[in-house]
């Protein structure tokens, strides 16, 4: 504990002039890399395709949290062995929200968190594997569509 300031440091350096939520989203994205990375650390035997393609392999993300980058945290709400759906709260009035802002990562792009459109999930998916399914999906419901009854995204159970 009494080095930790020796080693901070310099690693702060790297943020000097960047805003706090840019070096948030930054550490977070770090987190989900040094979750998959062997133990000790070896910079002499790492390959940053390796590390992402070993992701892409694995969990989209390990912790189900992401920090919009205007700060607010998301809520995890969801997953399949392809997509993971987040919950960002806005607008509160009296302690209520009155309306939920959706996000997604898929296990091509599992450090980045995107709007839950349509567009934007279309885009993700080009010319992947799920991608004609989610076209079958969309042409009958809209992406946001919920099962009424638990309260899960449709999407997911593809």
């Amino acid at each position: 504990m009494e080095h930790q300031p020796k080693k901070i440091v310099p690693i702060l350096k790297h943020f000097q002039g960047m805003n706090k939520i840019d070096a948030f989203n930054i550490i977070h994205k770090l987190e989900v890399l040094l979750y998959y990375l062997p133990n000790p650390i070896n910079m002499n035997n790492i390959n940053p395709n390796d590390i992402i393609s070993e992701i892409e392999n694995k969990k989209i993300d390990p912790f189900h949290f992401s920090i919009l980058p205007n700060g607010k945290p998301c809520e995890f709400v969801g997953q399949n062995d392809w997509l993971h759906i987040y919950k960002a709260h806005s607008t509160s009035i009296f302690g209520r929200y009155l309306m939920n802002n959706y996000y997604f990562k898929t296990k091509y792009n599992p450090l980045e968190l995107k709007k839950f459109t349509k567009k934007n999930l279309l885009h993700s998916l080009k010319n992947k594997s799920e991608e004609l399914k989610v076209v079958e999906f969309l042409l009958k419901y809209k992406v946001t569509k919920k099962n009424l009854i638990t309260d899960k995204f449709l999407i997911l159970s593809i």
